[in-house]
């Protein structure tokens, strides 16, 4: 086994390059313009990220892409060619089609644009630190498009060099629960949830203008009020369900204060949320 990369065992942990984890390039969408094509550009302090390419939701095309990039990795990690891989599609249909009502035809024609949608999309990107080059790297997700075989029930994929160079390092990367964010509904609440999983215990605050890029919010034109009425609606959503322990918008430095309920009880963020000290001290979050 290749020591430098772990097996995933489960969808409860899956190892995802921040690239998709900490921009917009999977956003919350609509479905009736998910099939849509955008061109814009992301940037913050991390990351400066070309997004070219069709919409891409968290609700299939996420999880969906979480599988393929487990499955490329477990195959690595077992020292087995990775070159053209076959994910079988019950794995597919058990992760995201098992609250589906609908006939196998509509379920299987839901994966199928998925794919293609991953499949159109292409990145440019660089990390904005001094220490890195200033170099856009760009690429697509897959050597070839994806196929998805009906008769031998599986997917047939290829992941990119673009992809394959980007996860060289082992580095910037974040350990997403899948699982639990497919069983989360409304797109903006998965959204949020992955973002905030990226980030550890003494990551609590985050400025308005980040969450509004991170969530698509910025792109489409909306006013700083309907980012705070939207970002305030998930908070409240994902405290309902004890994902987000408590949570203050802090007007006088326009951020938000988010105490996510693993890493904080009930009586550490009653002290928190008032006294703990700002991140923005000694980080670029």
């Amino acid at each position: 086994m290749n020591k430098t990369i772990f097996k995933s065992s489960s969808m409860r942990s899956v190892a995802i390059h921040n690239l998709f984890n900490r921009t917009s390039i999977f956003e919350p969408v609509q479905d009736r313009i998910l099939n849509n094509n955008r061109s814009y550009t992301f940037k913050d302090s991390l990351f400066e990220v070309q997004i070219f390419g069709n919409y891409l939701n968290h609700s299939t095309d996420y999880p969906l892409f979480a599988m393929l990039i487990r499955h490329w990795r477990n195959a690595k990690a077992n020292n087995e060619d990775p070159q053209l891989l076959n994910l079988p599609l019950k794995e597919v249909k058990d992760l995201l089609l098992q609250a589906n009502k609908g006939t196998r035809a509509v379920d299987f024609k839901k994966i199928k644009a998925s794919l293609q949608r991953l499949d159109t999309n292409r990145v440019s990107y660089r990390l904005n630190s001094k220490a890195q080059n200033k170099v856009f790297e760009t690429g697509y997700f897959f050597e070839e498009s994806p196929v998805l075989d009906f008769e031998s029930k599986e997917i047939r994929f290829s992941i990119s060099e673009f992809i394959e160079e980007l996860y060289m390092p082992n580095s910037n990367i974040s350990y997403l629960n899948i699982e639990e964010l497919c069983n989360i509904e409304r797109e903006a609440n998965k959204a949020l949830y992955k973002y905030l999983s990226t980030h550890g215990t003494v990551m609590i605050d985050f400025k308005l203008e980040k969450l509004s890029c991170v969530l698509g919010l910025k792109y489409r034109g909306y006013s700083e009020a309907r980012c705070r009425e939207y970002i305030v609606k998930s908070l409240k959503e994902l405290q309902v369900l004890g994902i987000v322990r408590a949570y203050k918008w802090r007007k006088e430095s326009n951020d938000y204060r988010i105490l996510q309920s693993k890493y904080f009880t009930a009586k550490e963020a009653e002290f928190a949320i008032k006294h703990a000290k700002s991140n923005f001290k000694f980080s670029r979050i």
